[in-house]
């Protein structure tokens, strides 16, 4: 993916924590969100990550594979706005979540978060 070879080159580029470069490296997956409670990140394939932040981020950190329509929503649409360029690739997420999602912030502050807790990190 051209996309994490180029995020992997300067991980502080898309304003989350440089820390996600260990998962992305590890699981091959783009850093879409994160917050004080974990990240998502998603796949070549689609696949969307979820690695809780109750834990160092190391290679060995546990994930799961997000399977609830709001966080792969929440995933999708983070993407679009971290990596526009790869919106013709993701699912179509309807226009009233991806507006509703978009005027959360440009940071990801004061969205609920698929971990409890919202913010970012």
């Amino acid at each position: 993916m051209h996309a994490l070879a180029v995020y992997l080159q300067d991980p502080s580029s898309i304003g989350l924590t440089s820390e996600l470069a260990v998962l992305a490296q590890a699981h091959g997956a783009l850093p879409v969100y994160a917050d004080l409670g974990g990240a998502l990140l998603i796949r070549r394939t689609g696949e969307v990550l979820s690695v809780h932040s109750n834990q160092e981020w190391t290679a060995a950190s546990e994930w799961s594979v997000v399977t609830e329509a709001q966080w792969l929503e929440v995933a999708y649409v983070a993407c679009e706005r971290r990596y526009p360029t790869l919106r013709e690739f993701l699912p179509t997420v309807p226009d009233v979540v991806r507006h509703r999602l978009l005027t959360i912030g440009s940071s990801d502050r004061g969205a609920t978060s698929p971990f409890g807790q919202g913010g970012s990190r």
